[in-house]
């Protein structure tokens, strides 16, 4: 699902390298803008199929599973979410802040584990509600931090 918004945003990522490093910032944002717009549509689309025919798809391995085409449903968004923010975090990774993301991305692994450690008692269906509200908490901090970075000079030091 995430595959093909994954590629786009990978295709236009050194593009966006080539400019922070000629310190072409406008450029950079435009490009950077364009790519999550793009991504945002291909991955919406596909999330939104997937999440319609969720029951279906699940029916497939048989009529138990169909039951749970929440679960899938979550999937779904977790997927989203994952689509939307690699492109987020672009801008983050061509300014060098490495370890703020090295940061970022333990900090989504604390909280999916934790919220597993609570919502496991529900099965699957725990274990994607704990995988949303941890790229949501993921989202919160990492649309931050990118707005942050877009706002900035290009020169300026992490912030972790």
């Amino acid at each position: 699902m995430i595959l093909i918004p994954n590629l786009l945003g990978q295709s236009i990522f050194p593009v966006m390298n080539e400019r922070g490093g000629a310190k072409d910032y406008s450029s950079l944002k435009h490009i950077w803008r364009y790519s999550m717009g793009i991504v945002t549509v291909t991955s919406c689309g596909i999330v939104l199929i997937g999440a319609l025919f969720s029951k279906q798809i699940l029916g497939i391995y048989g009529k138990d599973f169909s039951g749970y085409y929440v679960m899938l449903q979550l999937m779904f968004a977790c997927g989203l979410f994952q689509s939307i923010l690699d492109s987020v975090v672009h801008i983050i990774i061509v300014r060098n802040w490495m370890w703020t993301v090295c940061v970022m991305n333990t900090g989504f692994a604390a909280v999916y584990v934790l919220t597993s450690i609570y919502l496991i008692s529900w099965g699957a269906l725990g274990l994607a509600s704990a995988m949303v509200i941890a790229y949501l908490a993921h989202a919160i901090w990492t649309i931050g931090v990118a707005f942050l970075a877009s706002r900035l000079p290009l020169n300026a030091q992490c912030i972790a």
